[in-house]
């Protein structure tokens, strides 16, 4: 089986482009598996980084993954109770034989393929979807979007990740794409 992924990451260098070698617990489409989870920062109250798994609802055989960044519960009894950092990471690999299940928008906007809520209000972190025909791969983005424009570097309000998983090659089953 021909596996390629490509990591990318302007997240505070949270890149993930080891994700492949992790194994998974098969996640239902639509469904994520936290893969691992470990300390990083801070001397007494750490930080703590998620790594999440979740297969691509559309396209059967690839498994995106996302790591975020959780604060201690000190740091968040001083400020922003119920915010978490925006910084995440996301990297894909190919886990199996590429089978498309319904069809992949095309537009340049691509589709969301996953959402998750980053505070109790109205910050969240997505990954999209974009099909790049010309190069012939799916290419992935996390970000985040919030209601309030803080222009603070710790908002993270332009910082993203993007990955890319190559169809080049391949002969991916059911690849019907719409406009």
């Amino acid at each position: 089986m021909l596996l390629r992924s490509l990591a990318f990451s302007a997240s505070a260098g949270l890149s993930l482009g080891l994700a492949c070698s992790v194994p998974l617990a098969h996640a239902e489409p639509g469904k994520t598996v936290k893969v691992g989870e470990f300390s990083s920062g801070g001397l007494v109250f750490k930080d703590t980084v998620e790594v999440q798994a979740f297969q691509d609802p559309k396209v059967q055989g690839i498994t995106v993954y996302v790591s975020n960044v959780k604060r201690p519960l000190v740091d968040r009894l001083k400020k922003d109770l119920f915010t978490d950092p925006s910084q995440s990471s996301v990297s894909c690999v190919q886990t199996g034989l590429l089978r498309v299940l319904e069809p992949v928008d095309r537009s340049s906007e691509g589709e969301e393929v996953f959402s998750t809520r980053r505070n109790l209000f109205f910050k969240y972190m997505h990954v999209r979807r974009i099909y790049d025909q010309s190069n012939q791969a799916l290419v992935y983005i996390a970000y985040s979007s919030r209601l309030t424009q803080d222009m603070s570097e710790q908002n993270s309000r332009y910082r993203t990740s993007i990955s890319a998983v190559s169809l080049l090659g391949q002969k991916v089953s059911g690849l019907n794409v719409q406009e």
